[in-house]
């Protein structure tokens, strides 16, 4: 067993991180995260996202949701994974008193040509060690676009529809069936959750451009998450044009890479994701 430790704006937590198949629950809350230094000056605009007017975080009561103090298993890239990202989950804990489970890989997507230590062989940990968690988030990562190993595929891939044909675990929807599947098997009472991939800025307009039509975009993976989402009747939050993050204003809330959120970037998302995840339906 190999317990990950990571900092978090100078105070130490415990995380559950998944880059190894060991993965334990946060004993102790996430710290209230603090201001982060701002970045460099950069010369792209700093205008601040806009917030969808119906999300007001601070007038819901959260000991209402369904998913109060409940277990939560969290499936993805970097974007899941990274310490960064603390600063939104520790709102998931404090507010919705959220045990969570990482099990995100950093590199990882859903299909097996992005990464063979991906998605797939997180759930195949989680489902052979773990007891079952009440709730599975699946953060789709940037990886399966963004290292163009990847075909989308279709919604019928590792289906019953093409008798589980394994080759088509190479396709990002192939990889998203399968997961499912596996998650479904563990706990069939399950709520399984998506996130869509959020914008990425270091690949032109391709990856951020929700209108993208002059090849294969982010965007075309993020519709197919999306489709793939209400085939299987999965409430799905759709952070690629959600979050508010465009190429005027994502300066101050990424980090230099233009492709991971920074401790900002992170904050700003709590206002979307904590409603989200105490009510997705």
């Amino acid at each position: 067993m190999r317990y990950i430790l990571i900092m978090l704006l100078g105070s130490l937590s415990l995380l559950t991180a998944c880059h190894e198949p060991e993965v334990q629950p946060i004993n102790e809350p996430i710290e209230e995260p603090s201001e982060e230094p701002k970045d460099e000056p950069t010369d792209e605009p700093t205008d601040e996202p806009t917030d969808d007017p119906n999300d007001n975080p601070s007038d819901i009561d959260y000991t209402l949701s369904p998913n109060f103090g409940k277990s939560l298993g969290i499936f993805g890239g970097s974007f899941s994974n990274i310490e960064e990202s603390d600063s939104c989950k520790f709102y998931w804990q404090e507010k919705l008193q959220l045990t969570l489970f990482g099990h995100g890989i950093n590199g990882a997507g859903y299909s097996v040509a992005t990464h063979e230590r991906g998605v797939q062989y997180a759930v195949d940990g989680c489902c052979r060690r773990d007891e079952p968690h009440d709730i599975y988030l699946l953060w789709s990562p940037s990886n399966d676009f963004s290292k163009g190993r990847a075909t989308i595929g279709t919604l019928s891939d590792y289906t019953e529809a093409d008798g589980f044909d394994t080759a088509k675990l190479t396709t990002m929807l192939g990889g998203m069936n399968y997961s499912y599947q596996k998650l479904k098997q563990k706990n069939p009472d399950a709520e399984i959750l998506l996130f869509t991939t959020l914008p990425i800025f270091n690949k032109g307009a391709a990856g951020y451009d929700t209108l993208y039509t002059d090849s294969i975009g982010l965007r075309h993976y993020v519709d197919a998450q999306i489709e793939w989402a209400k085939a299987h009747d999965v409430p799905y939050l759709d952070l690629f044009r959600r979050s508010g993050f465009t190429h005027s204003n994502y300066g101050p809330y990424y980090q230099k890479d233009k492709l991971h959120p920074n401790v900002e970037g992170y904050k700003h998302l709590v206002d979307i994701t904590l409603p989200f995840l105490a009510f997705p339906r």
